[in-house]
């Protein structure tokens, strides 16, 4: 089996965990968990072991196994109802990006902004995250974690890397 390992980063409350959960077996997170320490999720799918890292934040301060580790794919997300913390993601995507660098492999980034259609106004609009995407070369998707139909999209996306590396 090829292993895949899929990093996911941002700041705290961005929706990480809810994202992991509901790929893996589909699970409704109903209130905020923090994670304190990098949490692992491992599964089979087809001829990959596909490794899902969630971590407590960004690359900066996750473990240092996440540092030395070779990330296939970096889903680094955002809360677009938070344009403060969006000033941060490309600093994280320049760090999955050096890492990678160091280790001479190419990271796949996945640039995901989560939390759309939520009743807050939003801060951070679609076109400064394509923006930011075209300009550090990454692909991009606008979702809610908390939509079935969203989090097939991230699943397929990271598919394709898998398929395509």
């Amino acid at each position: 089996l090829k292993d895949l390992n899929v990093v996911f980063l941002g700041n705290t409350k961005v929706g990480k965990t809810t994202l992991i959960k509901r790929m893996f077996n589909g699970e409704q997170v109903a209130e905020y968990e923090k994670t304190a320490m990098v949490a692992y999720y491992g599964k089979v799918v087809n001829d990959c072991k596909l490794k899902l890292w969630d971590s407590p934040g960004t690359i900066r301060n996750a473990d240092k196994s996440l540092q030395d580790m070779r990330i296939d794919v970096a889903v680094i997300m955002y809360d677009v109802n938070d344009s403060h913390l969006f000033g941060s993601v490309k600093e994280q995507i320049e760090l999955v990006q050096e890492y990678a660098a160091n280790g001479k492999y190419q990271v796949n980034v996945l640039l995901v902004a989560n939390k759309i259609g939520e009743d807050s106004e939003r801060d951070v609009s679609k076109e400064q995250g394509e923006t930011l995407a075209d300009e550090m070369e990454c692909q991009y998707m606008e979702i809610s974690a908390r939509d079935e139909e969203d989090v097939k999209m991230v699943s397929d996306a990271i598919d394709h890397f898998y398929i395509f590396e």
